[in-house]
Protein backbone atom coordinates (compact mmCIF):
# COMPACT_ATOMS: atom_id res chain seq x y z
CA UNK A 1 0.00 0.00 0.00
CA UNK A 2 2.82 2.41 0.81
CA UNK A 3 4.36 1.84 -2.61
CA UNK A 4 1.04 2.65 -4.25
CA UNK A 5 0.73 5.86 -2.24
CA UNK A 6 4.25 7.10 -2.90
CA UNK A 7 4.62 5.57 -6.35
CA UNK A 8 7.58 6.47 -8.51
CA UNK A 9 10.22 8.97 -7.50
CA UNK A 10 12.40 11.02 -9.81
CA UNK A 11 16.11 11.30 -9.07
CA UNK A 12 17.30 14.90 -8.82
CA UNK A 13 20.71 14.33 -10.36
CA UNK A 14 20.05 11.86 -13.18
CA UNK A 15 16.39 12.62 -13.81
CA UNK A 16 15.56 8.89 -13.94
CA UNK A 17 12.42 7.44 -12.43
CA UNK A 18 12.74 4.74 -9.79
CA UNK A 19 10.45 2.76 -7.53
CA UNK A 20 10.67 3.19 -3.79
CA UNK A 21 11.98 0.10 -2.02
CA UNK A 22 9.42 -1.36 0.34
CA UNK A 23 11.94 -1.89 3.15
CA UNK A 24 12.85 1.81 3.16
CA UNK A 25 9.16 2.77 3.19
CA UNK A 26 8.47 0.40 6.07
CA UNK A 27 11.42 1.77 8.04
CA UNK A 28 10.16 5.28 7.41
CA UNK A 29 6.66 4.57 8.73
CA UNK A 30 7.16 1.83 11.30
CA UNK A 31 9.28 3.82 13.74
CA UNK A 32 7.22 6.12 15.95
CA UNK A 33 7.89 9.83 15.77
CA UNK A 34 8.93 11.71 18.88
CA UNK A 35 5.54 13.44 18.94
CA UNK A 36 3.72 10.11 19.04
CA UNK A 37 5.98 8.83 21.81
CA UNK A 38 5.37 11.95 23.91
CA UNK A 39 1.60 11.79 23.40
CA UNK A 40 1.59 8.10 24.26
CA UNK A 41 3.50 8.69 27.49
CA UNK A 42 1.18 11.54 28.44
CA UNK A 43 -1.79 9.21 28.02
CA UNK A 44 -0.07 6.56 30.14
CA UNK A 45 0.57 9.14 32.84
CA UNK A 46 -3.04 10.35 32.71
CA UNK A 47 -4.27 6.78 33.16
CA UNK A 48 -1.95 6.35 36.11
CA UNK A 49 -3.19 9.55 37.77
CA UNK A 50 -6.85 8.59 37.26
CA UNK A 51 -6.23 5.30 39.09
CA UNK A 52 -4.58 7.06 42.06
CA UNK A 53 -6.30 7.51 45.40
CA UNK A 54 -8.65 10.49 45.58
CA UNK A 55 -6.60 12.14 48.35
CA UNK A 56 -3.40 12.39 46.28
CA UNK A 57 -2.56 15.91 45.08
CA UNK A 58 -1.88 14.87 41.46
CA UNK A 59 -5.28 13.16 41.24
CA UNK A 60 -7.13 16.14 42.72
CA UNK A 61 -5.40 18.57 40.33
CA UNK A 62 -6.07 16.30 37.35
CA UNK A 63 -9.81 15.99 38.04
CA UNK A 64 -10.09 19.67 38.96
CA UNK A 65 -10.80 19.39 42.69
CA UNK A 66 -8.08 21.35 44.49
Amino acid sequence: MLRMIFGLKREDITGEWRRSHIDKLQDLFSSPTSTRVIKSRKMEWAGHVVRMECLRVAHRVFVGEP
